[in-house]
């Protein structure tokens, strides 16, 4: 979850810093650490013993939320 969270935030900071459209930003940045997550936990249920946990990718979709309401603020600066 820290980790889609910190991710997210430094995009839409990086985003910002770039002077990019708000709402591109919000889509761009919400997609890329999710497809990030989905690509890892697919990577992780391929090993051995391993399977597919919707908790995991559940807990990334909420460090995604939280990155984006905490980028979301750059926008006010």
């Amino acid at each position: 979850m820290s980790c889609c969270c910190v991710i997210t935030v430094a995009m839409m900071a990086v985003y910002r810093i770039a002077k990019i459209d708000f709402w591109l930003t919000v889509a761009v940045c919400s997609l890329v650490p999710s497809l990030i997550g989905v690509c890892k936990e697919w990577d992780d249920s391929r090993e051995p013993g391993n399977r597919w946990d919707w908790h995991d990718i559940r807990d990334n979709e909420i460090g995604v939320a939280v990155g984006t309401a905490i980028g979301c603020l750059f926008w006010l600066i």
